[in-house]
């Protein structure tokens, strides 16, 4: 199959698809529109064990007691949390168990040596034994497994995990057979009638997940049609099983081929360093009497600049162009320029008391932040929609924010 045929499949497939949603009773779900991100499955879910917590912890218990060796009766009172030093969702009671929870429903990379430092993590923090942390990795259909590079020999020894047929206290879950199960059958029937928010939300998350695997009831009929309307188009009705197979995998292939190449197609279009190269075009256009410095990472990029009187203060005072990223180009039109205090957290409070009347200024409240000053610069376009000359007006405009800022910092720095 040429590029062009799988062109003609994939147009000719989304045009009757659009057709028979369309004639689909009108339905809304939030969800569908936010496309949760497994960060919010991580919330969503965590929330959910929340349930009941000052309840003889129901939802979170009767959760706990589907992991084998786990000795339910030490849960007294456990703490949930999110995103934690990393970890997607823990439940634990310091001294006594960690339960660290990763969610790969989107199947996101295993990162390296990723279980082994969770562990270690928790060793030292929570106060508690190997035999007493669980790793609980929930993927969205049971098809992931778990990279070598992340769940190493080391993280295996501490859980216990000997083969792949006993996997000690490494339990793999998934969203298809066992959260979505869980939440019709255990989780809805014990909600209380005046908690009729929590169980609006639980509902719509439950028809989220059934969207997710194809199994809303409602679109039953139409996905018999599109499956029907697949062996038309790849010609193989009337065809053994055989051929059909082996037609579908020939397909896949070529589907993936021209995935392939569209996403470096895609990666030509939106190189992020040619976008940070732009804007340091420009910049170095404008700024005067200031130094500076692009830092590259293997997915986004930092512009930083200063003037070379603040960087031989004790303190290091920038301005940050804040990371070229593909989601950020493709996705914001809200761009941070940011003045940057470095090395010195207790001057922050300082400094603000001086630009604290500064038009379009705005303080970061985030006391675990470094950041002093974040300019805020909406604009009408997405970054990537911008042509050359909006390019250049856009970072110019930025940069006269930021150019009063200048004379603040310098009166400030000369008694530091």
């Amino acid at each position: 199959m040429e590029d062009i045929e799988v062109f003609n499949l994939i147009e000719s497939f989304a045009d009757k698809y659009k057709k028979e949603k369309d004639k689909l009773p009108f339905s809304f779900n939030l969800l569908d529109e936010i496309r949760t991100d497994e960060n919010g499955h991580t919330r969503i879910f965590m929330q959910l064990l929340n349930y009941g917590l000052s309840d003889k912890n129901t939802l979170v218990k009767k959760f706990l007691e589907k992991l084998d060796y786990f000795d339910i009766s030490i849960v007294q009172k456990p703490n949930l949390k999110i995103n934690k030093q990393y970890i997607d969702g823990l439940i634990s009671e310091k001294g006594k168990y960690s339960i660290i929870i990763e969610n790969k429903i989107n199947g996101a990379v295993d990162q390296d040596k990723q279980i082994e430092r969770y562990i270690e993590q928790e060793l030292k923090i929570s106060k508690v034994t190997t035999n007493n942390i669980y790793v609980i990795y929930i993927t969205s259909d049971g098809n992931k497994e778990i990279k070598d590079q992340s769940l190493t020999d080391k993280a295996k020894k501490y859980l216990d995990y000997k083969s792949d047929n006993d996997t000690g206290r490494f339990i793999k879950m998934n969203y298809k057979d066992n959260i979505l199960p869980w939440l019709k059958e255990e989780v809805l029937p014990n909600c209380k009638l005046k908690d009729d928010l929590f169980i609006s939300a639980i509902k719509q998350y439950i028809d989220y997940l059934e969207g997710i695997f194809k199994l809303r009831q409602r679109e039953a009929s139409m996905e018999v049609k599109m499956t029907m309307e697949i062996e038309k188009l790849l010609k193989i009705n009337d065809k053994s099983a055989k051929d059909k197979c082996e037609k579908i995998i020939k397909s896949l292939k070529n589907l993936k081929d021209l995935s392939d190449k569209l996403l470096s197609v895609k990666k030509d279009i939106i190189d992020v360093k040619n976008f940070a190269a732009v804007s340091e075009n420009h910049l170095n256009k404008n700024i005067q009497d200031n130094n500076l410095f692009k830092h590259d990472y293997p997915n986004d990029t930092y512009l930083q600049f200063f003037k070379e009187s603040w960087h031989n203060k004790k303190v290091f005072i920038h301005f940050e162009w804040c990371p070229f990223g593909e989601k950020n180009i493709l996705n914001d039109n809200v761009w941070i320029l940011g003045l940057h205090i470095e090395r010195n957290n207790d001057l922050k409070k300082q400094f603000k008391d001086l630009h604290k009347n500064l038009q379009k200024a705005t303080d970061d409240d985030n006391s675990n932040s470094v950041w002093s000053v974040k300019i805020l610069k909406p604009q009408d376009k997405l970054f990537s929609g911008m042509s050359q000359s909006e390019i250049e007006t856009f970072v110019v405009q930025a940069y006269k924010e930021a150019e009063k800022l200048i004379p603040i910092v310098d009166e400030f720095l000369k008694n530091k």
